[in-house]
Formats: structure tokens, sequence, C-alpha cells
């Protein structure tokens, strides 16, 4: 993305109600880490969490598939160690700062993580001839 690189804790709104997104939020907050995202979706995906700085940060396929640019299995610590290991190289040293100060502030890792738990508990289990069923 000619954004460049998203770092620290990022707020997303939450767009969607879908089926497994318990417990409810309007918004999350979790670390990121990346360069790249994506930036156009196919006319099957649905927005389901975004930003000014990720629109699509967080996508869902039919009952089949979701995905999320983020990473709620990054503990703030480790976020920060990466941002480090890459400050000056990678990441600028101003929005290294940044980025490691906003780790301090709560998260919603907790709340991504349970909703990624109940719509792999929600999918149906693969069906033989018929693909995955993921």
């Amino acid at each position: 993305s000619d954004k460049g690189w998203g770092v620290g804790l990022h707020r997303y709104d939450v767009r969607a109600n879908e089926p497994w997104m318990h417990p409810r939020a309007r918004t999350i907050a979790i670390p990121v880490s990346h360069q790249d995202q994506v930036v156009a979706i196919s006319d099957d995906a649905r927005v389901i969490a975004s930003s000014g700085f990720t629109p699509y940060a967080g996508l869902a396929w039919g009952e089949d598939a979701i995905s999320f640019q983020c990473h709620p299995e990054f503990q703030p610590d480790y976020a920060a160690a990466l941002i480090e290991g890459r400050r000056g190289a990678r990441i600028p040293h101003d929005l290294a700062d940044e980025a490691i100060d906003s780790l301090k502030r709560p998260n919603d890792r907790a709340v991504l993580t349970a909703w990624i738990r109940a719509f792999l508990l929600l999918t149906p289990p693969p069906v033989e001839d018929q693909g995955s069923g993921i």
C-alpha cells in the first residue's frame, strides 16, 4: 500500500454484526505490523472492520472465510520488540515511537480472539468431495 507501515495499536470501526461476533463491539483496537494491505475486494466480500488507514481491515466471505489485517496473536511486548527491530531500517523513528506508545493503551485482542474462535466453532465440518468445509 502507498500508506506505508501500519504499526502499533490500531483502532477499527466494526461494520457488521455477524452471528459469531460476540461479545459485540463498536470498535476494536488490535496490534498491527504490516506494510502491505488489501486495497480492493471481490464482490462477494463483506467489510466487517475498517479504519481510515486500513479500509479492509476485516473481511468475510459468505459463511466460509474471514480475514483480518491486524494481529490479535501479538502480545503488546512482542509487537513493540518487532517495531524496535525494524526501527530506522524499515520504520521511521518517529513512527516507531508513536507505535510503541500506542501499545501501552488497552487493547481488544480477547474480543477478536473470541470472534475467531466462535467463527471456527460455527463453521460446518468438511463434507467429503465438497472441498474443505472452511
